[in-house]
């Protein structure tokens, strides 16, 4: 029920298939809501088909944002489609999370309530800034999102202040 965690760097998950993870959620651990978690740097996810998740696709963090360190991590040419299916809101297709220097490229991301990319804060109750610091979210194709929200737009930069240097 729970996804691929990747606490460490130079890691590549390619050619994959990834489906049916449901997940569970708390808002102070992403522990189970994504079907694949890449904290550190030089990972790849690239190729694959992540489908009919409970939660989200992709949560992606890496780099020393204090002194602008990139993470050099790549999210290429995946599918990501059918997300959000238990968990409706705030489950990205592709989170960016604490990340500086990803590339998010040539992605599909379709069939979701919600959002297909989000650039990510920290919530109130936790502990130190988080900042997504000079990504590149690029040539995706996104589509059918927003089914449930209306309120909401395809990718969501939030209103964190700290979040700055992003190319969309």
């Amino acid at each position: 029920d729970e996804g691929i965690i990747i606490n460490a760097d130079n890691v590549m998950i390619s050619d994959s298939e990834i489906m049916g993870i449901m997940g569970s959620f708390t808002r102070d651990t992403e522990f189970g809501t994504y079907a694949v978690i890449l904290n550190g740097n030089n990972n790849v996810l690239k190729d694959s088909v992540l489908t009919q998740l409970g939660g989200g696709g992709v949560t992606i963090s890496g780099g020393d944002p204090d002194f602008l360190v990139p993470s050099n991590s790549i999210i290429d040419n995946n599918l990501i489609s059918y997300f959000g299916q238990t968990f409706h809101g705030w489950t990205p297709g592709v989170r960016i999370y604490d990340s500086v220097g990803a590339t998010v490229s040539h992605n599909e991301i379709c069939y979701t309530p919600h959002i297909a990319i989000h650039f990510d804060r920290a919530y109130e109750e936790q502990v130190g800034e988080v900042r997504s610091i000079d990504n590149i979210v690029e040539y995706n194709y996104i589509h059918d999102v927003a089914t449930y929200y209306r309120d909401i737009g395809a990718i969501y930069h939030g209103e964190c202040q700290t979040n700055r240097g992003n190319i969309i």
